[in-house]
């Protein structure tokens, strides 16, 4: 069955200290963040990329690493060292079935992304040995602050008819006002960004999108 919905953090920076300032902000609050690496080729602009650094990072969270970079095989050592999940893009790689046989005795999980234009059958041949797919809900990754594309809606209902047990990660344009649509069809773990990190009180809107996603009242 699919994991327990989660509210996952995400942080998408040019410097390693606001990565650390974003992360010690949410823990103890998320049991997740994900900490987006862009490469400014797959994916623009070029944030932060220096996997070493995240090994400095005191407290419990568990980090996932979602790879917006061309040829992610070339990276994956340096990341599954230091983090909990690696998330790659079908779409930057033609060696997925090699990374996912490279994952299938770690005790680092890999989650495989799709953009919003590719089809989720291509993940058909995977599906098997795939335990989370990250769903871009934008059309422009890379950036925050876009407006969710609605033929997630439909990809997400897609998806989980394909795949009755994967956890599905939505990334991109969830916002308190659609984030109970989004799991209503399906979706399982919920990435945001500036809906979080922009609001007014990062920790209470945190708190606000978790009571959401579990039913609780605001």
């Amino acid at each position: 069955m699919p994991s327990e919905p989660l509210i996952i953090p995400a942080i998408l920076e040019t410097s390693f200290d606001e990565v650390q300032k974003k992360l010690a902000l949410v823990e103890g609050f998320a049991l997740w963040a994900q900490v987006d690496v862009s490469d400014g080729l797959f994916a623009h602009p070029e944030t932060w990329s220096n996997p070493e650094l995240l090994s400095l990072v005191e407290g419990k969270i568990k980090i996932e690493a979602h790879l917006m970079v061309e040829h992610p095989e070339d990276e994956l050592a340096q990341w599954t060292s230091v983090a909990d999940r690696v998330i790659v893009h079908y779409e930057a790689t033609d060696k997925l079935a090699s990374i996912i046989d490279r994952f299938s005795e770690s005790t680092v999980k890999l989650g495989i992304a799709l953009c919003m234009d590719t089809l989720v059958n291509v993940l058909d041949p995977f599906l098997k040995d795939l335990s989370h797919v990250q769903l871009m809900g934008i059309a422009e990754i890379g950036g925050q602050g876009h407006t969710l594309d609605e033929r997630i809606f439909s990809r997400i209902k897609k998806l989980r008819a394909l795949a009755p047990d994967v956890t599905i990660a939505i990334d991109g344009g969830v916002t308190l006002d659609n984030v109970t649509a989004l799991k209503d069809v399906g979706a399982t773990n919920f990435v945001v960004g500036s809906a979080l990190f922009q609001s007014a009180d990062v920790l209470s809107t945190l708190v606000e999108f978790q009571n959401h996603i579990n039913g609780a009242s605001t």
